[in-house]
């Protein structure tokens, strides 16, 4: 499914992604200009715009694709005992990371969409219920139905995002305390199966995707009328 609807033009992309010097004026000129009223409304419009989460899901899931093209040229059978591990057996988890991120983007454009709000008075407010990272209470709070397979693989991935995906550990031990898995036997719940996980994620990807660029329930939020 191609991504980025309802981008009418290049300029609307710039609008909520790109640095100001990317419109081509200095963006610390343009900063003393601007009223800090001014700044806080546009503040909040980008929270609570569901093209803005779907925008930064597209960029993440843009970076994520180019590191799985290098992944899929990998081949751990063709190393020896004492190689070095090239770059690309390195980056599994830094990608997941980055494709964890985008579901967490894609399921908070669903909750603006759904006319909640994400931004007020300058600052981000969450989703009620649920707690940033963790994908499996952001489907609940939004009220995405998840298969069982779905289940299990954002679960791993919200701990992956929080642990393996950035850092040699995660907060707390019993994020990654050993557990019964779901297609069987025990171990920690951060480990991934290629490639039917990768096939679980694309297809909730997907279905993400086309429930937030679908028509109907998308009109701006009281948190646009400052």
């Amino acid at each position: 499914m191609g991504r980025l609807q309802g981008v009418k033009k290049v300029s609307d992309t710039f609008s909520l992604r790109a640095p100001p010097t990317a419109l081509g004026f200095d963006g610390r000129r343009a900063t003393k200009m601007m009223p800090k009223a001014e700044q806080i409304r546009q503040f909040n419009m980008a929270g609570n715009m569901p093209m803005a989460w779907g925008l930064a899901a597209d960029s993440l899931l843009a970076a994520a694709g180019i590191l799985k093209d290098r992944r899929d040229r990998y081949d751990p059978r063709r190393l020896k005992v004492g190689n070095f591990v090239p770059d690309g057996g390195k980056i599994l988890f830094p990608e997941l990371m980055l494709r964890g991120f985008a579901v967490e983007c894609l399921l908070k454009g669903l909750y603006v969409k759904a006319r909640n709000t994400l931004a007020s008075g300058g600052k981000y407010v969450g989703v009620k219920g649920a707690g940033d990272h963790n994908l499996l209470q952001l489907a609940i709070a939004v009220r995405f139905a998840l298969t069982p397979p779905q289940k299990d693989v954002v679960k791993r991935l919200s701990i992956i995002m929080v642990g393996a995906g950035r850092y040699p550990i995660t907060k707390d031990w019993s994020l990654r305390k050993i557990q019964k898995a779901f297609r069987g036997g025990k171990g920690p719940p951060d480990f991934w199966c290629t490639p039917g996980d990768d096939r679980t994620l694309a297809t909730l990807v997907d279905l993400l995707e086309r429930q937030l660029h679908a028509r109907g329930g998308s009109k701006p939020n009281n948190a646009l009328r400052l």
